[in-house]
């Protein structure tokens, strides 16, 4: 038996960095492992360690290579279906691939496309909203017909099944897909054989203490120039960057032990330019944050990870963050009741921050439901992965 696992558009590094708990618990309890990065172009790869478990993949004839007719093959897609991967998923089924799919994000997905009246962006946005509805009804016919593979085992840590049918295909779907079309869709049986709900990954992550001190104040980096940003509002003009820049730069460049995380999309030696008084550390997120007193934060996945360590937060706004990431940013706070500061406000100075640090808000307690935590009924990693080589038992 052949584990694969299929992943695009990020170097190894990356992937390795995002699902790292996953990696290391598989490649610890399988032999014959590969991670195969699909036609990917960033050569930014893992440590020497674990280069031989990574195989990049550059055309599609080299994958259907890959396969053997003498082997078997359970594969672990991290592969979103659109119509541009619908070829993987077809030899996938040619090849009577066993697929598994896991997510374990446990962030706030909910966004929306429209935040401007310009007439070229929304016109984009409307042919994306047509193109994701093509995508479904391809899709489902696909499926509904045996043309492309049911996942034989889907770990997801959302209970609705509308999301967990839905996040497969975009993460916009709620404002994607034509309600008319929703009735047909969401039937768990044409796409999924079997649902397991999954603890998200912060609730794992964390269950080791730090004995360090908890000293550091960090700010999590959203990445100002996000392609989200730009697909979902507008791109940021270098004289909104430089402003943003100088804020952040103002604000904290005279804080004891403060760090800007970088996001794994955030170019460093550009930030630096902008951001030279301040220690700037990249993929070094979750060691920081383990290890901090305090966090700043816009939007990011990560704050979930925050919360679950009962970190105290704030929400950082800025008049330079543009309509979505706003969007987002209010999402956040208002879910979980966060206290909020605007940089662009002279008023709000990190001088009164420092001197109330002990009076800002963790997380309000009747906020606490939203948060993906309940773990009854929810399975980890370990029981992922026994899953999974229980697979062999059964299907081979």
């Amino acid at each position: 038996m052949q584990i694969i696992i299929l992943f695009k558009q990020q170097s190894n590094h990356e992937f390795f960095y995002r699902n790292k708990s996953l990696c290391l618990e598989l490649i610890k309890n399988f032999k014959n492992i590969k991670f195969l990065n699909l036609y990917g172009e960033n050569n930014f790869n893992v440590s020497k360690k674990y280069k031989k478990y990574f195989v990049k993949v550059k055309k599609f004839k080299d994958l259907k290579n890959f396969f053997h007719a003498s082997k078997k093959y359970i594969c672990i897609s991290f592969v979103k279906k659109n119509l541009q991967n619908i070829e993987i998923f077809r030899l996938l089924k040619i090849k009577n691939v066993t697929l598994v799919e896991i997510f374990r994000e446990g962030d706030l997905r909910d966004t929306k496309y429209f935040f401007n009246l310009n007439f070229l962006d929304n016109l984009k946005k409307i042919n994306k909203i047509i193109l994701i509805n093509i995508n479904f009804i391809i899709y489902f016919l696909s499926f509904r017909f045996n043309i492309l593979p049911k996942t034989d085992f889907l770990f997801h840590y959302n209970k609705n099944s509308a999301d967990q049918i839905g996040y497969c295909f975009s993460d916009s779907y709620k404002y994607s897909l034509f309600s008319i079309l929703k009735k047909f869709f969401f039937k768990k049986n044409i796409f999924f054989k079997n649902i397991y709900l999954v603890k998200v990954k912060s609730d794992e992550n964390f269950k080791q203490k730090i004995k360090s001190k908890k000293k550091y104040i960090i700010f999590l980096d959203s990445c100002f120039d996000h392609p989200d940003r730009s697909e979902y509002d507008s791109k940021p003009t270098i004289i909104e960057k430089k402003k943003y820049y100088i804020e952040i730069n103002e604000t904290f460049k005279k804080i004891k032990n403060f760090i800007f995380l970088l996001h794994p999309n955030s170019d460093y030696l550009e930030i630096k330019k902008y951001l030279k008084n301040i220690l700037i550390v990249k993929y070094k997120t979750r060691f920081f944050l383990m290890r901090s007193k305090l966090v700043f934060f816009h939007e990011s996945s990560s704050i979930i990870e925050a919360i679950h360590l009962k970190k105290k937060i704030i929400s950082l706004d800025s008049d330079f963050l543009g309509k979505y990431f706003k969007f987002r940013n209010k999402l956040y706070y208002k879910t979980y009741n966060f206290k909020k500061i605007n940089l662009s406000d002279k008023k709000n100075k990190l001088k009164n921050i420092k001197s109330n640090v002990s009076n800002f808000l963790v997380i309000s307690k009747l906020k606490k439901k939203n948060l993906v935590s309940n773990n009854i009924n929810r399975i980890g990693i370990k029981d992922i992965v026994n899953k999974i080589k229980n697979l062999n038992k059964v299907y081979f």
